[in-house]
């Protein structure tokens, strides 16, 4: 399922969401990085992603070429979103920070607290099963604001 959008920050009901160009493959609920050098969004593949590169989570299934647009919601403080887990959630799990296993999974593992940049997904409450994989409430942590179209050395 990747992940869902529980509540947004203030009164807003509906989340805004962003046309941007895209690249690769990208899947629908699924976190995507911007690529400063081309201004499009990419599927965030792995455990390696930081907090300076992620933007949103894409609500389209795009594929192949770059012609192509997905609308993101942009990762804004207050939001909170349910993510799927690759493993099974416990209470440890809870109050840490977690990287991404792909761009549909947050990579839960209870004697690993990941540092500032590669941590990206505050957890703080289960709301899945506590067996196989799991489901938790948690805030991206972003240390850049999302400019869409805008150049990376703008400020």
């Amino acid at each position: 399922m990747g992940f869902r959008l529980v509540r947004s920050a203030g009164s807003v009901q509906d989340p805004v969401a962003v046309n941007m160009q895209a690249s690769g493959t990208i899947y629908a609920n699924s976190v995507v990085i911007r690529d400063g050098a081309t201004g499009m969004v990419a599927t965030a593949a792995s455990t390696g992603m930081t907090t300076t590169n992620i933007v949103g989570i894409a609500l389209d299934y795009v594929q192949g070429a770059s012609d192509v647009e997905t609308r993101v919601i942009p990762f804004v403080p207050g939001q909170v979103w349910e993510a799927d887990t690759v493993n099974a959630v416990t209470t440890a799990n809870v109050g840490i920070r977690h990287t991404l296993s792909d761009s549909l999974r947050v990579r839960n593992i209870t004697n690993l607290y990941e540092t500032a940049s590669t941590g990206i997904f505050y957890a703080f409450a289960i709301t899945g099963s506590t067996s196989g994989s799991g489901r938790i409430l948690g805030t991206f942590l972003q240390t850049t604001p999302f400019r869409a179209g805008m150049t990376d050395n703008l400020g």
